[in-house]
């Protein structure tokens, strides 16, 4: 039996590697949190995944993701993904709203090379708003 579930555990998608981060952007239409995402020299792209209220009342979420001269946008009310291919290094990113009003967000991030194998990933938050 274990090594049945060692095997099941080895077959398992890349994805479910995949790392989470929540946070909430405050009251004020200015909110924004500035976040970095680091990948290693590995790495070929990354997948950036972000949800979050989804109630028609609520703010509209949008995340941009820069680096190296090339940007990325993802708005939401619900859950939307981007594949970002800029190799390793450092992505930032910028999550804002359309309105006044409290909105909780959550991301799924990871780094994959060329096959989609999973990468070292890290992920900082410098400006919580």
């Amino acid at each position: 039996m274990k090594k049945f579930l060692f095997l099941a555990l080895l077959s398992l998608s890349s994805k479910s590697f995949a790392h989470e981060f929540s946070s909430q952007l405050g009251n004020d239409i200015s909110s924004t949190d500035y976040i970095y995402i680091s990948c290693d020299n590995l790495t070929d792209k990354v997948h950036i995944e972000i949800s979050g209220n989804k109630s028609a009342s609520s703010p509209i979420i949008s995340a941009q993701i820069f680096k190296d001269f090339q940007a990325k946008n993802i708005t939401t009310q619900g859950t939307s993904s981007v594949d970002f291919q800029g190799g390793g290094g450092v992505y930032n990113m910028t999550v804002n709203k359309n309105k006044i009003g409290v909105v909780n967000y959550a991301l799924v991030y990871h780094c994959e090379d060329s096959n989609g194998e999973h990468t070292e990933t890290d992920l900082n938050q410098l400006q919580d708003q």
